[in-house]
């Protein structure tokens, strides 16, 4: 309707806009497993891996989707990577939909693991303790929460009505009172999807397939380790692995 009206491009050139984009990914990348273009190898990239879950209305309940999916996470920086024009990617801007079978989205088995973790001799675990706790921050907390609680009061010039539903209610709600007297120190970041992964995250050999595609990723950056997030469900079956496997040292989970 828009498009209609000359108020935006049409859906079928946002087709073959992202049809282009995955194309060109694809094309510039140096290893098998592709790094969104507006990402610059030598910054820090961090991923998060998670099931993604479609059931569609069937009568049985079977044969729904449940795929993996992979982002990717990097800082933004002052660089702006900027994208080729379309004639000079050499990509057929004609093309709708990318349909190219890509060597990650291959299932890599494995069938060496043990219902039992045994761990190395020198696994050490130090846990500190002065980080979790929360003793430090306990007193200005309460502080603050008190003060909000005092300016949330509808306290009269007399004393007389005090009430914590004022009409006029000029002192904002807690967690918009904390966003104002706390300062949002975070980085702005940019986000990369990766392809889609048709398998269950579930399965032993998709998280075998995921860390290894960190692995890929990992070798086309300017960096010695990958830090993935994940759920714990995901997390006890990648952890698993990487007692069994040396090669994925290199992942921080």
């Amino acid at each position: 309707m828009l498009n209609r009206l000359g108020l935006s491009i049409s859906y079928d050139r946002i087709l073959r806009i992202r049809a282009q984009l995955a194309s060109y990914s694809v094309q510039s990348s140096l290893q098998a497993a592709p790094i969104p273009s507006h990402f610059d190898r030598s910054g820090f990239v961090t991923a998060a891996f998670d099931n993604f879950d479609f059931n569609e209305a069937t009568i049985s309940g079977k044969n729904s989707t449940h795929d993996t999916v992979i982002v990717l996470f990097q800082n933004e920086t002052e660089h702006v990577l900027k994208k080729p024009n379309v004639s000079e990617s050499k990509i057929n801007p004609r093309i709708r939909s990318f349909n190219s079978l890509l060597d990650c989205h291959k299932l890599i088995e494995y069938n060496n693991s043990k219902d039992e973790i045994t761990l190395p001799s020198d696994f050490f675990l130090q846990i500190n303790k002065e980080l979790l706790s929360v003793e430090s921050y306990e007193n200005s907390l309460k502080i603050e929460d008190f003060l909000w609680f005092l300016l949330r009061m509808n306290i009269a010039i007399d004393f007389k009505d005090i009430t914590t539903n004022p009409c006029y209610q000029l002192t904002p709600s807690w967690s918009a009172f904390n966003s104002l007297i706390h300062l949002d120190c975070r980085i702005l970041q940019k986000v990369g999807y990766c392809p889609v992964i048709p398998h269950a995250i579930t399965d032993k050999s998709t998280v075998n397939t995921c860390l290894r595609f960190f692995l890929n990723i990992l070798k086309q950056l300017n960096q010695k380790h990958f830090v993935a997030f994940c759920d714990e469900g995901v997390y006890k079956l990648a952890r698993k692995l990487q007692f069994e496997c040396d090669e994925f040292d290199s992942i921080i989970l």
